[in-house]
């Protein structure tokens, strides 16, 4: 099972109080590129910080996926924090999502559970340079794009957003 997960800030991503992060999750299939199945949907919460979105990316992966798992993911601090075993000494702003992440390893394997970053937004001839396959640069551009149109689902109305940035200004 490979699994590409990310999030996005959406078109109002550099703005705080209008910012609204939205996540995915993508099980592609590595020689066609197709979908086969995807979980996508707004961050909830009030911190709407991508790199949350990208936590809670990992944890619906987590909870949906059983026996030998890949997951893919283009943020480096969410790897760092994998590999620095954040799950099993949660600690941080985002302590909360990494115990729910590893309350799940408590009920599978860890050991199963394969984390790898990837570089977002590359393109072909940047991949071949850096050895990595297309297959994963397609994944990962797959689970971009999605996260970016469910980014402009939970998106404030036009409305709202004017509301905020005059009370912002």
């Amino acid at each position: 099972l490979v699994l590409f997960g990310d999030a996005s800030g959406g078109r109002e991503g550099r703005e705080p109080a209008l910012r609204r992060v939205s996540l995915a999750v993508a099980l592609v299939d590595a020689r066609s590129g197709s979908v086969l199945r995807a979980l996508f949907g707004g961050l909830a919460g009030h911190s709407q910080t991508v790199h949350r979105g990208e936590l809670r990316a990992l944890l619906l992966a987590v909870q949906g996926s059983a026996g030998p798992t890949l997951y893919v993911a283009d943020n480096l601090a969410v790897c760092e924090g994998w590999w620095g075993r954040y799950d099993q000494d949660p600690h941080g702003e985002d302590a909360d999502l990494w115990k729910l992440i590893g309350a799940e390893f408590e009920r599978r394997s860890r050991c199963e559970f394969v984390f790898t970053h990837d570089f977002s937004h590359m393109d072909v001839e940047e991949a071949a340079a850096r050895g990595v396959d297309y297959w994963v640069v397609q994944g990962n551009a797959v689970a971009d794009t999605i996260a970016e149109v469910a980014a402009d689902l939970v998106r404030l109305p036009a409305e709202a957003r004017g509301r905020v940035a005059r009370v912002e200004h």
